[in-house]
């Protein structure tokens, strides 16, 4: 009789631990969705990826159930209508807004964007010479260092040493401000991704032609900056 009741206990506890793991198990309802990434401002013909974020980060729901509407297609149309993210692309200068919700629910989400004709392109070739003229002025002051004696005296040579990193560092500073500007004429719609990754290729080599130039220069003045780190 003893061995029934324990036996009965044990299957009444094996259902419990069973029920309780199935809830432990369901995925939670969804309390909000969001749309992720992209600009508010495009440019006619251009396309942008837009994702969904539904909270909390457990609730699952079916990719066909997430749809996604534009308020003009006419200015921004949806490529992809039902999944968790999407591609739109520019028709037309105007504003539309891009809603996305989830089906049977009243969850939804708005993502406004202003269209804006296409802008004039930036010049890769004049990208390319300034990039170029930069590279020359570095040549330039490489010239110098190794043309220039190391003075005997430790702080005539210091300041030779701070004079050459100085005119180093100018250059390096316009080749910064170019590799910003490329970055924003791509975001404007001016460089295509193509043009902006060549460019920044290219930047890529002055740089590091710079480092070479100053690891040369290091290893000419190695002893003085010695003296004046101790």
């Amino acid at each position: 009789m003893l061995k029934k009741k324990m036996a009965k206990t044990v299957i009444l506890m094996g259902c419990t631990f069973l029920m309780m793991g199935a809830t432990a198990l369901a995925a939670p309802k969804p309390q909000q969705i969001m749309i992720e990434g992209g600009n508010n401002v495009m440019r006619v013909g251009k396309t942008m990826d837009l994702d969904s974020e539904i909270l909390p980060g457990k609730a699952k729901v079916r990719d066909r159930n997430i749809i996604w509407t534009s308020s003009d297609p006419k200015v921004v149309k949806v490529l992809e209508k039902r999944d968790d993210d999407t591609k739109v692309k520019a028709m037309k200068t105007g504003d539309a807004v891009i809603s996305v919700k989830i089906k049977n629910t009243k969850l939804k989400a708005d993502f406004q964007i202003t269209v804006q004709n296409k802008t004039k392109g930036v010049s890769v070739k004049k990208q390319e010479d300034k990039i170029d003229g930069y590279r020359k002025q570095y040549k330039k002051v490489f010239n110098n260092i190794k043309k220039t004696n190391v003075e005997a005296d430790a702080l005539t040579a210091r300041q030779q040493y701070l004079n050459f990193e100085r005119e180093l560092d100018a250059i390096d500073r316009k080749a910064d401000r170019l590799d910003d500007q490329i970055e924003d004429a791509y975001h404007e719609g001016k460089l295509s991704y193509s043009q902006m990754k060549s460019l920044e290729r290219k930047l890529d080599k002055l740089e590091d032609y710079k480092d070479s130039i100053e690891d040369y220069l290091e290893d000419k003045y190695e002893l003085i900056n010695e003296r004046y780190d101790d």
